[in-house]
């Protein structure tokens, strides 16, 4: 969100985490006093900064230099208070977000901007509040402030406190800018997105209209990433999207998706629902990609039992197109290339947790797998990455574990077995494993459904039904493999025990009881 995000020279008026905060992302931190040099600094840290230390940010500051500040405010703040206090001051390039969880209390995962009407509709309408598992009190205020959304939106845009979770006091973020001399206002400022620049000034973007931005930082897990959803003006409908990312296995991750879709555009035409990449930049090891937006519902949001059939059908049908589109011919040594070494690879990082034996078992049970091509596989095709628009076309999102030669009906396994884990409620009303072995029980409801799909894969795509126990094992082994894979990558201990905990793997054990008996 700042213009510069590793500036040379900051301060910070308070202490505690804002102040680690600060030493993190900068070169180097001097210390805060109130007659500081002037045009020194790049970027300026506060706390509910009062008159005296906004003048002394913005007399230390250089030209173009951010402020960043945290304001403690209650459920009667209007928006323009800030802007107006920064104003008079003379900062130019203001913006207000609402950070979530409160900062106060947590590591925010999101920051709201507050004047950009298409984040706040994201976020009311599309899950910032998940309606499942909410208790009933919880429910109605969900549905109050949807409703209230549709009726009076103006309310959100001026008091944020409607977005909070009701508590009497919440935090606001401003970022701002000391203005450069002689230079009118850019379109791209502080909070911006400046990383941008490349690719606004070469692409067919509204000039005229500034840019904003919704930060989403779903975990904190070190894959993970953080997701950017751009809107131009005041508009509902993001423009773009950007994933940056925050550690050496996302990055890793963000390179992959990049390729992998730019092959995509590149060699198949006729594929929808498929994200294009329209820029590409790693700069001192961050890795950033610009996408064109994936609209519609997330499937895992809508998602019932009542649904759940014409679903699990419209994504069969878009997989075999996938598969479709983009089968390739084995080479010779396919089986060794894919399956074994990814079981070699596996057998060496869990070496002393599973036994020989266990691995030994994995091999006979897939040496028979034959398949007639490689296809285009996503591998982590779950309903959280597929939404559906109005017309019932569906887009997928989240491609940074893909192969464009891998092995088919994985996804479609892959998926069949998470919506049946949502539509079963597991964990949590069920075990995964129960739930797993409802679905491969052709006489249930999820069992019936998960045989009418992979058949009707399978005779589209010429695979033989005989192959399906060797790809359910193989899907679990797959998605098993990628986790171990950068767990290894982000520490040089050896695996232990706790590395089985994942539910992947307890599904690629069930799948071994299966194939023993």
């Amino acid at each position: 969100m700042l213009s510069d995000s590793k500036p040379k020279i900051s301060t910070c008026s308070v202490g505690g985490l804002l102040l680690e905060a600060t030493k993190y992302i900068s070169d180097s931190v001097i210390e805060f006093t109130e007659n500081e040099v002037l045009d020194r600094c790049n970027l300026f840290v506060a706390h509910n900064p009062n008159q005296a230390t906004l003048e002394s940010a913005f007399s230390t500051l250089k030209p173009g230099g951010n402020l960043y500040a945290e304001w403690t405010v209650s459920w009667c703040f209007k928006t323009k208070t800030i802007k107006e206090r920064l104003s008079r001051i003379g900062f130019n390039g203001i913006f207000l977000y609402l950070p979530k969880p409160d900062p106060s209390r947590s590591i925010p995962t999101i920051w709201i901007p507050l004047e950009v009407p298409g984040a706040i509709e994201f976020l009311v309408e599309a899950g910032y509040a998940r309606f499942s598992g909410l208790k009933i009190s919880a429910r109605i205020g969900y549905e109050f402030r949807r409703i209230l959304w549709r009726l009076v939106p103006r309310l959100f845009l001026s008091y944020p406190w409607l977005l909070s979770s009701g508590s009497d006091q919440f935090s606001i973020c401003s970022i701002c800018s000391k203005p450069v001399v002689n230079i009118p206002d850019s379109r791209v400022t502080a909070t911006s997105l400046t990383f941008l620049k490349d690719y606004v000034s070469t692409e067919n973007l509204n000039q005229t209209q500034e840019l904003s931005a919704l930060m989403l930082a779903d975990s904190m897990d070190r894959g993970n990433k953080v997701v950017i959803l751009v809107y131009q003006g005041r508009t509902y409908t993001p423009s773009l999207v950007v994933k940056a990312s925050r550690t050496h296995e996302s990055a890793f991750l963000l390179d992959n998706e990049s390729a992998v879709l730019q092959s995509i555009d590149e060699k198949y035409k006729n594929i929808e629902g498929v994200p294009k990449i329209l820029y590409a930049n790693r700069d001192n090891d961050i890795n950033v990609n610009i996408q064109t937006i994936i609209g519609g519902a997330r499937l895992s949001s809508i998602l019932d039992r009542s649904n759940y059939q014409g679903y699990a059908e419209l994504i069969t049908d878009w997989l075999v197109n996938l598969a479709m589109n983009t089968k390739t011919l084995l080479p010779q040594n396919w089986h060794t290339r894919i399956v074994v070494s990814v079981l070699s690879d596996l057998e060496s990082l869990l070496g002393g947790v599973v036994s020989p034996d266990f691995i030994h078992s994995t091999n006979n049970a897939l040496a028979a797998l034959e398949i007639p091509s490689l296809v285009c596989e996503h591998r982590d095709l779950g309903p959280q990455n597929i939404y559906i628009d109005s017309d019932n076309n569906l887009g997928v999102i989240d491609w940074e574990y893909s192969r464009l030669y891998g092995i088919p009906a994985l996804d479609l396994i892959f998926f069949l077995t998470r919506a049946s884990m949502i539509i079963q409620g597991a964990p949590k009303a069920i075990t995964i494993s129960e739930s797993y072995r409802q679905m491969i029980d052709c006489d249930t409801f999820s069992g019936t459904i998960f045989y009418n799909c992979l058949n009707s894969y399978m005779d589209r795509l010429d695979i033989s039904k005989s192959q399906i126990p060797a790809l359910r094992l193989m899907t679990w082994i797959v998605h098993y493999s990628w986790r171990m894979f950068y767990d290894k990558l982000s520490s040089e201990q050896p695996l232990d025990k706790e590395a089985l905990n994942h539910w992947s793997f307890t599904l690629w054990t069930e799948e071994s009881s299966i194939s023993g008996n």
